[in-house]
């Protein structure tokens, strides 16, 4: 009867062990070697250009997909694992940009085109993928001003109004842009311009204004909405802090015209010396308007 009994507990015993290893393999199963995709940048397609737009970028991160599957949000330059299935699949990468110059607002660019890649399976490997973009071919967009023939702007307040600069050797592009010269001892000392070019912004789909600049004053943009050739609203939205080299900026303006409905829109820009200042100046350059 006493052998019996330990027979029993035995095998009480192995049993025991046998589902807990078994459990270990359910909780910790054994997990494929991933493909590694490195990133650097974007690239862009100078085939694809868009007539008189502005094929300057800011493209800081990319959303990635494998088969239509989210694998995440990476800033560039980046390296990620891909599960892969099979021998191959296809690894799409979206554009990303901050907008508003917000770095907690990253948006997947709905004007850049997404870039796809047949990715084969190699276990432990880097892969490295050199994306290539350009605007989206249904797309629609204004040119604000590139400051090339004219300025674009009137003064709509203050002392100084945008001018047409040329100086190849500190543009953007080797075109001429628009500057604001700020100083005191010609009473220059604030400028609030409007573009002479209104334009509609819809309201149920992706708005943004694109623009590059260079500054050593702070600047604001803003929107007025235009209701008949009446003024409606008028708000500033975004402001700049000095940058000692040019920059592109993606300034949103769905939300605006969600919330003030207008016919047109009119884009502002404001800046002016603070006391004590005795000189200082805003360039920009490639204003541009997309939407769908």
């Amino acid at each position: 009867m006493l052998s019996i009994k330990k027979t029993l507990k035995y095998f009480s015993v192995v049993a025991a062990v046998l589902y807990v290893m078994a459990g270990c393999n359910i909780i910790n199963p054994s997990e494929p070697t991933p493909t590694y995709v490195h990133i650097d940048s974007f690239a862009w397609n100078t085939a694809a250009e868009r007539h008189g737009l502005s094929i300057s970028h800011n493209i800081t991160n990319v959303f990635v997909y494998y088969n239509d599957n989210p694998i995440g949000n990476f800033d560039l330059p980046c390296t990620f694992p891909v599960i892969t299935q099979g021998d191959s699949g296809t690894l799409t990468v979206f554009p990303g940009v901050v907008l508003n110059g917000q770095n907690n607002f990253l948006a997947k660019y709905p004007f850049y085109q997404s870039y796809d890649l047949g990715l084969k399976t190699q276990p432990g490997k880097v892969v490295n993928v050199h994306p290539i973009t350009a605007f989206n071919v249904y797309m629609s967009d204004t040119i604000i001003s590139n400051f090339n023939t004219i300025v674009g702007f009137g003064l709509a307040s203050g002392t100084t109004p945008i001018a047409q600069h040329v100086d190849v050797a500190n543009s953007s592009d080797g075109t001429p842009f628009g500057q604001i010269s700020l100083r005191t001892a010609t009473n220059d000392t604030a400028s609030e311009d409007s573009s002479r070019i209104q334009f509609p912004i819809p309201i149920t789909s992706q708005s943004i204004i694109e623009f590059e600049y260079k500054n050593t004053k702070p600047f604001y943009m803003g929107l007025q909405s235009n209701v008949l050739g009446v003024i409606s609203y008028k708000s500033y939205l975004v402001g700049l802090q000095p940058s000692d080299h040019w920059q592109k900026f993606y300034m949103t303006a769905g939300d605006f015209a969600s919330q003030f409905t207008g016919s047109t829109y009119t884009l502002f820009i404001k800046t002016s010396l603070d006391p004590g200042d005795t000189a200082g100046q805003v360039q920009i350059d490639n204003i541009q308007y997309l939407h769908y």
